[in-house]
């Protein structure tokens, strides 16, 4: 059994469309695992991280997923210095203004995910969502009570 509980590893996984050149140390780094959304679900390749993770007993340190450049460059390095725990999902834009009337633009909570960093457990739960209206980013992490967090 491991004696540490984090495997000081990260999983980059990046979606279709995105330019890997503008992302800034993704090759330097010996502890993060590129991991690429073409061929894979993201389901599957979730999946394949928690398999991993039971196989050997060890759980990644933390998670980014990149559907989008919120920037020009993307500093993976600047990401992953962040605190992260196992209930906080850190997004690029997520809005909170309280009670939303239905068919009435009062209050707004949304999240999106162009560029998320999570923990292992957070990455688990947000990839068994459906992608309906009705079960979005934001309605998964309020129902499971993950704190939205925004990046600096």
């Amino acid at each position: 059994m491991n004696k540490g509980y984090f495997n000081s590893k990260y999983n980059i996984i990046i979606g279709t469309g995105v330019d890997e050149s503008k992302i800034l140390n993704i090759n330097t780094e010996h502890n993060i695992i590129h991991r690429v959304n073409t061929d894979k679900s993201f389901q599957q390749i979730c999946f394949n991280i928690k398999k991993y993770q039971l196989d050997h007993d060890e759980v990644f340190s933390g998670n980014v997923i990149i559907n989008k450049l919120p920037k020009d460059t993307l500093n993976i390095t600047e990401v992953i210095k962040l605190p992260l725990d196992d209930n906080s999902l850190y997004s690029s834009n997520f809005k909170h203004t309280g009670v939303v009337i239905p068919n009435s633009t009062v209050g707004v909570c949304m999240c999106d995910d162009e560029l998320l960093y999570c923990s292992s457990i957070v990455l688990w739960i947000i990839s068994q969502r459906e992608r309906t209206v009705s079960n979005n980013l934001y309605s998964v992490c309020r129902k499971h009570r993950i704190k939205l967090k925004g990046f600096e």
